[in-house]
């Protein structure tokens, strides 16, 4: 069974690196961040994990699984793939693919929002040098918001593709 979840779970880190980049490239990242649905940033990482536990449920478990056996796989699924993007975020940021774009737009979009709430020029360039130039800053942060989302969906997802009762299937 983790054979498959690791599977998936490569999948849904191949999924979530493309989508950034297409974020980036596209130019969404900084002028419309905010007009990107959050259901379709779940709906990139739920399309993976489904068709995962799916491929579990069938393969592994003989067609019938319950919530726990569910939602084990699920996690596995989402921590295999969050550390597959945590390891490629890390190595992009070494060759310098995709990060530098990332972190100047984070720098922009922040210097705009202090500028907003009065700070002064001293404090924002302050923050803007030594918390957003910190390594692995885009890594760390894609891998925490991966595995937040990853256990939401999965949540949600394990009890669509259970088919067994968990509770009454000793009975």
């Amino acid at each position: 069974m983790i054979k498959k979840a690791a599977l998936f779970g490569l999948l849904l880190g191949v999924v979530y690196i493309f989508w950034l980049w297409v974020v980036v490239a596209t130019g969404l990242s900084s002028k419309n961040i905010m007009y990107i649905p959050l259901f379709i940033n779940l709906i990139i990482i739920a399309v993976p994990v489904y068709i995962g536990l799916l491929s579990i449920r069938k393969n592994v478990y003989a067609g019938s699984i319950n919530y726990g056996q569910s939602f084990y796989g699920g996690i596995i699924i989402s921590i295999t793939g969050a550390l597959f993007v945590l390891a490629i975020l890390c190595l992009f940021e070494q060759v310098g693919f995709l990060i530098p774009q990332l972190v100047e737009e984070l720098k922009t979009i922040a210097r705009l929002n202090m500028k907003i709430e009065g700070l002064p020029d001293i404090e924002i360039n302050k923050y803007v040098n030594e918390e957003l130039t910190r390594p692995y800053l885009i890594a760390t942060g894609s891998f925490a918001q991966l595995i937040i989302r990853s256990v939401i969906v999965t949540t949600i997802i394990a009890l669509v593709v259970r088919n067994k009762d968990t509770f009454t299937e000793n009975n």
